[in-house]
């Protein structure tokens, strides 16, 4: 329980710092941190961040895409599942493992590899 708690803390803790340090007024937030930086905390970077951009449509955006991909997932997921659990067939394990294989490989890393191919070959 310990260790769990102290790896909490050291995960959290730069999130931590970086949240705190967005209430810093610009010019404070590239210069190195001292004790009285912290008597400034202010609003004014979010409130610059939505009234100088369509901050609300981007975000919406996002929120619709975020759903919308869960959803499907879900569905997907759940239909998968049903069908491997249920229906037996020739090669059930073999495809089930492919699939389970696909999933340890992050997206993030196939659009990097696909990105970095592509810049290459273009």
């Amino acid at each position: 329980m310990l260790a769990g708690t102290l790896a909490s803390i050291l995960f959290l803790l730069p999130l931590a710092w970086a949240l705190l340090r967005s209430f810093m007024p610009n010019n404070l937030v590239t210069q190195a941190p001292s004790g009285s930086d912290f008597s400034q905390l202010t609003t004014k970077n979010y409130s610059g961040l939505i009234s100088a951009n369509d901050i609300s449509h981007y975000s919406l955006n996002s929120l619709l895409v975020a759903i919308g991909t869960a959803v499907l997932t879900a569905i997907v997921a759940t239909m998968a599942g049903y069908g491997f659990a249920r229906f037996k067939f020739r090669g059930s394990g073999i495809v089930f493992t492919l699939v389970l294989l696909t999933l340890m490989v992050p997206f993030q890393a196939l659009l990097t590899r696909c990105s970095w191919r592509c810049t290459r070959s273009g």
